[in-house]
């Protein structure tokens, strides 16, 4: 399942309408007693999106932050509706030396991050204990509310960032991805309908046993997500590796993979 620099913007403008307008004008018509009335709405929808912050999830060379440029293009945003995490607080000397941590912009109700696929949860998970649950413990839980959303994510992976960060229900994903896409499990939907010919036995064995040789002890992808997914700018490490393997990172034999991986970590 690829998708290239067309489709991911396309995608982007659904997460953008998805998981932020619309809830916001339900949530607009709601504080207003269920109106109906547009510019009623249209108004109190203004305030909201003033009031929030988008941003991408992890490390700023990382794939949630090089998508925010698309993100911004593709919905006709002002830049200044976008920051990076490490200007949510804003650290001033004080007179005796020492320095005051405090809340950038305090008006801010929402922050949104953003990412392309969601496998694990891992990376959602770390940057929450790192970074986001001391920002949490400044502000006021009923008033400031974190989001994560991903174009792509495992059910799995969503339940762990539900469960054990600071997003809590507010998380999710454009298209949330059950067990039938984990592409070599005895419920996948890739090997449901095959040719005669096709034995998906055998098919599980191939990619496993060279799975192995190129990601030694994950032949299934990382944390076994057996996904079939890549993206114009970078393959999943929860893909197949039979997709992405090479000799310069992990794999052991000569392999040339129909897909190319930008690994995070290195020189």
């Amino acid at each position: 399942m690829y998708f290239g620099g067309r489709e991911v913007r396309v995608l982007l403008r659904a997460l953008y309408r998805e998981k932020i307008v619309v809830p916001f004008v339900q949530r607009a018509r709601s504080s207003q007693q269920n109106t109906r009335d547009l510019n009623m709405v249209e108004a109190q929808l203004s305030v909201m999106l003033d009031n929030t912050k988008i941003l991408g999830i992890g490390n700023p060379s990382e794939s949630g932050p090089h998508l925010l440029y698309f993100f911004r293009q593709e919905n006709s945003l002002s830049k200044k509706r976008f920051m990076g995490a490490s200007e949510i607080i804003e650290a001033t000397r004080t007179q005796d030396g020492s320095f005051s941590r405090t809340i950038r912009y305090p008006d801010v109700t929402d922050y949104f991050f953003i990412d392309d696929v969601c496998g694990s949860g891992e990376t959602a998970c770390e940057f929450s204990k790192s970074v986001l649950e001391e920002i949490a413990s400044m502000v006021d839980a009923s008033k400031v509310s974190f989001h994560y959303y991903a174009i792509f994510g495992t059910e799995a992976g969503i339940k762990e960032i539900r469960d054990k960060t600071v997003f809590g229900e507010n998380s999710g994903a454009i298209y949330e991805l059950d067990e039938t896409f984990a592409s070599l499990s005895t419920n996948s939907r890739f090997l449901k309908n095959h040719p005669d010919d096709i034995d998906p036995d055998i098919v599980r064995r191939v990619c496993l046993f060279y799975g192995e040789l190129l990601w030694p002890g994950l032949p299934g992808g990382f944390d076994n997500n057996q996904l079939v997914l890549g993206f114009g700018h970078n393959t999943p490490d929860n893909t197949l590796p039979i997709f992405w393997g090479h000799r310069d990172h992990t794999a052991q034999i000569p392999w040339e993979p129909a897909f190319q991986r930008h690994w995070k970590y290195g020189n």
